[in-house]
């Protein structure tokens, strides 16, 4: 049974050699389609309608064979007379207004003004045209007039000074490209020139400043000593956590009666929590 088998696949494999090759190789795939099934179940008059309609789909999906191609229109449903002269007398309307070409400078009429008075004729009037111009840039360079000023006589001189500072502060940084006068008392002159310019630099150098000189330390005499000893312990525990030798542990308070339990039980509670203290148990 396994001799006959093999001998199958050998068939199947000498005769299927090089079939791979052929259907992937275009050029020897040119114009090849397979063969289509027979019609099932078609007779009669199902094949006289398959016959018409053979290649339609092909026309519909051809671009070229469809330019200008419209469906029939299907018949006027209008049944009446009137009806089909209404159709009659508006037929392409619709094309001649959305057609810009036919509608340049066509309005249509305008319903009578609703003006009663004498003078609201006269405002219409003179107000005809002007929002045209409101609207239209090229048009509108003329501004309102401005209101006069109100300002007192001792105030004119401040305002001719100031004129046009904003818009040159906005645009410039400073009035007209000079410095505005600091609004500086005579005993706080030293302080401002000394600071001058300090929060721009801070501004635009943040980070990369020198430190400024820290101040002397606040230490009351009899804590010098605490304070030299313990310099910069803050600053070593934030930096190595966790890595700092032990403080000395302070001395045992035992009472003398009971020292000889304390050496007998050292060591016990350590045992018990999982360090590696030896455990040294009471003789039993």
């Amino acid at each position: 049974m396994a001799t006959i088998e093999h001998t199958r696949a050998a068939e199947y494999a000498r005769r299927n050699r090089g079939s791979m090759e052929k259907w992937l190789d275009t050029s020897q795939n040119v114009g090849y389609v397979t063969s289509r099934n027979a019609l099932r179940g078609v007779h009669g008059e199902g094949v006289a309608i398959l016959q018409k309609n053979r290649g339609c789909m092909q026309d519909v999906m051809n671009q070229t064979s469809n330019t200008h191609y419209e469906s029939p229109r299907p018949p006027s449903r209008g049944g009446n007379t009137e009806a089909r002269e209404n159709a009659e007398k508006g037929r392409g309307l619709m094309s001649l207004v959305l057609d810009n070409s036919h509608t340049n400078g066509l309005a249509s009429p305008r319903s009578p003004s609703r003006l009663s008075s004498r003078e609201a004729m006269e405002n219409a009037q003179r107000g005809r045209g002007s929002m045209s111009l409101v609207m239209d840039s090229s048009r509108s360079q003329c501004g309102t007039p401005r209101p006069s000023s109100r300002l007192r006589a001792d105030g004119q001189r401040i305002a001719a000074r100031s004129n046009g500072s904003v818009a040159s502060i906005m645009c410039n940084g400073s009035p007209d490209g000079q410095d505005a006068l600091a609004r500086v008392r005579p005993e706080a002159r030293d302080n401002y020139e000394r600071n001058r310019g300090v929060t721009t630099n801070l501004f635009n150098n943040y980070g990369k400043m020198a430190l400024s000189s820290r101040p002397a330390p606040r230490v009351r005499p009899e804590a010098e000593e605490c304070a030299t000893r313990n310099k910069g312990t803050m600053q070593s525990i934030l930096h190595s956590y966790g890595k700092q030798p032990l403080s000395a542990r302070p001395m045992p308070r035992v009472k003398p009666e009971a020292h000889k339990n304390a050496m007998v039980g050292r060591g016990t509670m350590a045992g018990i929590l999982g360090q590696k203290s030896p455990v040294t148990g009471t003789p039993r």
